[in-house]
C-alpha cells in the first residue's frame, strides 16, 4: 500500500512539473519573425536549433515568405515583427525612400570577394565562356528589387544587351540547366548546390561586390519601428538572442550547417561544402559603409533621391 502511495505521488508530482513547463512556455511572449529559404538567415535558424530564443525569454512564431518585398511588405503592416540575417539592403533604401522612420537593423552581412554569395553562371554543358558573349541571351534571376537593381548594374557595366527574366527562386536553376535560359544570376545556396551537381559553370563571382560596391553591406536583421518602440525589452531580449546566434556562426561556423540542411534547399552533403558568411553584430556595422551604398545606389539611378540612413541603427546604449 506505502508502494502505492508513493508511486502516485511520484506520478502526480510529473503531471504538475509537466503541466508547469508548458503553462511556463504558454506564458512566454511571441515574436513573429518573417524568414526565406536561403543561408543568409542562417542566424534565425540557428537560434531556433539552439533553443537560444526561448533561453531568453521569448517564442518565435517563424512566417516564410518567397520575396524579401513580400517579407518587408508584411512588416509594414504589422504583420510581422523582424526578420534575423537575410534582408537586402537595396530594398531598404527603396522603402526608406518612400516610408521613412519604419524600421531599425541590428546585424550585417557583407559580400566580399573572399565572402562570395552571389554568381553568374551558364550550364556546365554551355558553350559559353564568357560574360561578353551574354548579348542578345536569356538571363534569369529570382524576383525581387534588388537582383535587378544588380543585373541593371552588371549589364551596364559590361554593356550587355539582354533578355532579363525574373522567377520564382526555386526555378532559376531548373530553367538553367533545362536550356530555357543562356544563363543566371544565381545567389547562395543555389550556386552551391549547381556546383555540387555539377550542373553549372560559373563566369564571374562575387557580383555585387565587383558592380556595385567593394564588401557591399547587403544582407540584414530587420525590425520594424512601431514594434521596437512598443516592445523595447523584449527587442533587447531579440537582439541578445541574435547576437549569441552570431557568436557560434562567426565562432564554430562548421557546427551550424546542419541548420542550413534542416531549413534550406541544401542537403546535408552540399551543406558540409558551404562557407559560412561571417556576421556582424550592431556595434560592428560599418555605418559609413551602409551611407555610401546608398550614394552608389543614387549615383546609378537605382534611388531617385538621396537616403538618410542614420536613424536605421539601433540605439545601443538604451537597451
Amino acid at each position: 500500500m506505502k508502494k502505492l502511495v508513493l508511486l502516485f505521488l511520484a506520478v502526480a508530482l510529473i503531471a504538475v512539473l509537466a503541466v508547469g513547463c508548458v503553462n511556463h512556455e504558454e506564458a512566454l511572449p511571441t515574436i513573429k519573425i518573417g524568414y526565406r529559404g536561403h543561408d543568409a538567415y542562417l542566424p534565425m535558424f540557428v537560434g531556433m536549433d539552439k533553443g537560444l530564443f526561448e533561453k531568453n525569454g521569448f517564442k518565435v512564431e517563424p512566417v516564410k515568405f518567397e520575396s524579401t518585398n513580400s517579407l518587408m511588405e508584411a512588416m509594414l503592416a504589422g504583420r510581422i515583427d523582424a526578420s534575423l540575417g537575410g534582408v537586402n539592403t537595396i530594398l531598404l533604401y527603396t522603402l526608406e525612400s518612400k516610408s521613412p522612420g519604419s524600421f531599425k537593423i541590428f546585424s550585417m552581412l557583407n559580400e566580399s570577394a573572399a565572402q562570395s554569395i552571389s554568381a553568374v553562371a551558364v550550364k556546365s554543358d554551355s558553350p559559353l565562356q564568357s560574360i561578353f558573349e551574354l548579348r542578345n541571351k536569356k538571363i534569369g534571376a529570382h524576383s525581387g528589387s534588388a537582383i535587378k537593381s544588380l543585373y541593371n548594374a552588371f549589364a551596364k557595366q559590361n554593356n550587355l544587351t539582354a533578355e532579363f527574366l525574373q522567377m520564382d527562386q526555386k526555378m532559376v536553376l531548373p530553367s538553367l540547366t533545362a536550356g530555357q535560359i543562356d544563363a543566371a544570376l544565381l545567389l547562395e545556396p543555389y550556386v552551391a548546390i549547381g556546383a555540387q551537381k555539377k550542373a553549372i559553370k560559373i563566369l564571374d563571382k562575387a557580383v555585387f561586390d565587383k558592380y556595385l560596391m567593394k564588401n557591399t553591406p547587403l544582407m540584414v536583421s530587420v525590425v520594424s519601428r512601431k514594434w521596437l518602440n512598443d516592445n523595447p525589452a523584449l527587442f533587447a531580449s531579440l537582439k541578445k538572442a541574435t547576437d549569441e546566434a552570431i557568436d557560434i556562426i562567426n565562432n564554430k561556423p562548421e557546427a551550424v550547417k546542419v541548420s542550413l540542411a534542416k531549413y534550406t534547399p541544401i542537403d546535408s552533403e552540399i551543406a558540409e561544402k558551404l562557407p559560412v558568411s561571417h556576421y556582424f553584430k550592431a556595434e560592428e556595422i560599418d555605418k559609413e559603409a551602409v551611407k555610401e551604398f546608398g550614394n552608389v545606389l543614387l549615383k546609378i539611378g537605382e534611388l531617385k533621391t538621396s537616403v538618410d540612413v542614420d536613424e536605421w541603427f539601433v540605439e545601443l546604449n538604451t537597451f
